[in-house]
C-alpha cells in the first residue's frame, strides 16, 4: 500500500522555461542537492526535490495553465502530495505566486475550476530574482525589437550588437563553448527549443513595469501561501565594471535605462527596505556592500522590482550580490586548493565574484523557508496523531 508523500519541493525556471536543453541544465544539479540535504537534515526524512519545465517565453496565462497540468501530473507520479513547495526563478517566481492568487489569469480572472485541488497543495512560494513589479529590460528597445522586429526596425543595430557581443564571448570563454557543443549535440531537441522560443514571445510584453502594474491591479494573493523573496543585484562600481564582461554591462545598462515616471510606489518602498537590508547582504568579502536606486540590478530584472509586497518585510529571505545566472549555480566555480580553470564556467562575468560559499548560504536560506512552513504543520498533524491514540486508549465507559 502507497503512503503520501508529506512534501515535494518543485524547481520552477524563468522565461527561458526548459528544465534541460541538450547537456545544459537550467537549474544546476547542485541547487537540488543543497536545498534536498537541508531539509532532510532538519527535518529528518526524505523530501524530493524536482525541476519542472513551463512554455519558454509564453504568456503567464498560457504559462500558469501549463505549471498546473504539470503540478497535477506530478502529484500522481507521487500517488498524491500532501505539499508542494515551489521555488522559482525570475519569471518562475511570478508563475508560482500567481497560483496563490485568488483568481486564475489563465480562465480571465474566473475560478480555479479543476486545478483547485493541486494549488490547495501548495504550501509554500520562495522567489529568487523574481520580476513581481516587471523588469525595464522587457521596455527597453531591444527587447521590443526581439518581439516585433518588423515594428522596431530603429532597434535592430542594437540587437544585432548585442549579439556579435555575445558570439565574441562566446568564442572566447571555453566553458561558453562547452555548453554551444551540448546544445548541438541533441540538435532536434535544442532546434525544437529554439523554434518554440521564436514563436512565443509574448512574455516580454506581459514582464514590463507596466503590464505587471496592471496585473498586480487585477490579481490579489488569497494570504494563504507564505511567499519569501530573495533579492538579486550587481555592483555598478569600477572595480566590478573591469571584472565584467561586454554583454554583461550592455544587458545591465539596457536594464538600469529606466522611466522613473513608471515607477510604483511599491518599487520606492522597496528601495528603502533593500537599503536598510543591505549591510546584511550575501556578498563575496572582497565586494562591497551593495546601493539601491531604481537601476540597481542583476544584469535582467531590477532590484527594486523584486519584493512582492514591500510593505511586508518579513517577506524578503535575504539579498545577494549576483548576477541573474549566479544563483542557478552557472558561476565561475573554482576549487580553493587546486591551481586551474574553473569546474565549470558562468554564462555571465558581472564582477560579483559569487562563489561557492554564497552560493550555499542563498540555498541554506532557501531551505529555512521552506523549512518553516512545514514545520508547523507537522507539529499540529502529530499533535492531532497524538489526541487520536489517546482517545483510542482510554477504557470505555462503565456506564
Amino acid at each position: 500500500m502507497s503512503t503520501q508523500t508529506a512534501d515535494v519541493v518543485v524547481l520552477v525556471p524563468g522565461f527561458l522555461g526548459f528544465g534541460r536543453v541538450g547537456e545544459f541544465y537550467y537549474f544546476a544539479e547542485r541547487v537540488i542537492s543543497v536545498i534536498r540535504g537541508a531539509l532532510e537534515m532538519r527535518l529528518g526524512r526524505p523530501v524530493p526535490v524536482v525541476p519542472c519545465c513551463t512554455l519558454p517565453m509564453g504568456r503567464l496565462a498560457l504559462r500558469q495553465e501549463f505549471l498546473l497540468r504539470w503540478l497535477t501530473s506530478l502529484d500522481a507520479q507521487f500517488d498524491g502530495v500532501r505539499r508542494i513547495h515551489l521555488v522559482g526563478h525570475s519569471a518562475g517566481g511570478v508563475d508560482a505566486e500567481l497560483l496563490t492568487c485568488a483568481e486564475a489569469i489563465f480562465n480571465d480572472g474566473g475560478s480555479w475550476g479543476d486545478a483547485a485541488r493541486v494549488r490547495g497543495q501548495i504550501a509554500s512560494v520562495t522567489a529568487i530574482a523574481s520580476p513581481f513589479h516587471g523588469t525595464y529590460l522587457a521596455a527597453s528597445e531591444v527587447a521590443k525589437f526581439v518581439r516585433s522586429p518588423k515594428s522596431n526596425l530603429r532597434a535592430a543595430g542594437a540587437a544585432a550588437r548585442m549579439l556579435w557581443i555575445l558570439a565574441e564571448l562566446v568564442v572566447r570563454t571555453p566553458g561558453s563553448v562547452d555548453i554551444a557543443r551540448g546544445m548541438v549535440s541533441s540538435m532536434p531537441e535544442t532546434a525544437k527549443f529554439l523554434y518554440q522560443l521564436w514563436q512565443n514571445r509574448e512574455l516580454i510584453d506581459d514582464l514590463s513595469p507596466v503590464s505587471m502594474a496592471q496585473l498586480r491591479q487585477r490579481c490579489r494573493s488569497e494570504g494563504r501561501v507564505p511567499v519569501t523573496c530573495f533579492v538579486t543585484t550587481t555592483l555598478a562600481t569600477e572595480q566590478a565594471s573591469r571584472d565584467a564582461d561586454a554583454f554583461f554591462l550592455e544587458l545591465r545598462r539596457l536594464t538600469a535605462d529606466h522611466d522613473a515616471a513608471e515607477a510604483t510606489s511599491a518599487m520606492h518602498t522597496s528601495l528603502a527596505l533593500l537599503t536598510s537590508r543591505a549591510e546584511a547582504a550575501i556578498r563575496c568579502p572582497d565586494v562591497n556592500v551593495p546601493s539601491f536606486d531604481l537601476g540597481a540590478s542583476d544584469g535582467v530584472v531590477n532590484s527594486a522590482c523584486q519584493i512582492l509586497d514591500p510593505a511586508n518585510p518579513a517577506g524578503l529571505g535575504g539579498i545577494c550580490v549576483a548576477d541573474h545566472a549566479d544563483v542557478l549555480g552557472h558561476y565561475d566555480r573554482k576549487d580553493e586548493f587546486i591551481a586551474g580553470p574553473p569546474l565549470n564556467a558562468g554564462l555571465f562575468h558581472s564582477g560579483s565574484r559569487f562563489g561557492d560559499n554564497q552560493f550555499f548560504e542563498l540555498y541554506k536560506r532557501v531551505a529555512l523557508a521552506i523549512a518553516r512552513s512545514i514545520e508547523p504543520r507537522d507539529h499540529a498533524q502529530a499533535h492531532l496523531g497524538a489526541e487520536g491514540s489517546q482517545r483510542l486508549q482510554m477504557p470505555p465507559s462503565s456506564a
